[in-house]
């Protein structure tokens, strides 16, 4: 049966997923100019992606924009 437009599937095997607000003054120093900043870490490995929001937008430290940590920020 197809689903309606309105209706989203959910994920049987939902991927972990953890995101940690930080303070970007105490992990940046008082003089930057991020305005907010995240810690986001997907799946259970134990990698970890750095975002940031600042005069340049919402990016991931190392892979920029287009990586899929920036989208569970709320960007």
């Amino acid at each position: 049966m197809p689903r309606r437009r309105d209706e989203t599937q959910g994920e049987l095997f939902a991927t972990p997923l953890h995101v940690e607000p930080l303070d970007p003054r105490k992990v940046l120093g008082a003089s930057t100019r991020v305005e907010a900043l995240w810690r986001v870490r997907i799946g259970d490995g134990g990698g970890a992606h750095l975002i940031f929001r600042d005069r340049h937008g919402t990016y991931c430290e190392e892979h920029g924009r287009t990586c899929r940590a920036v989208r569970f920020v709320g960007a």
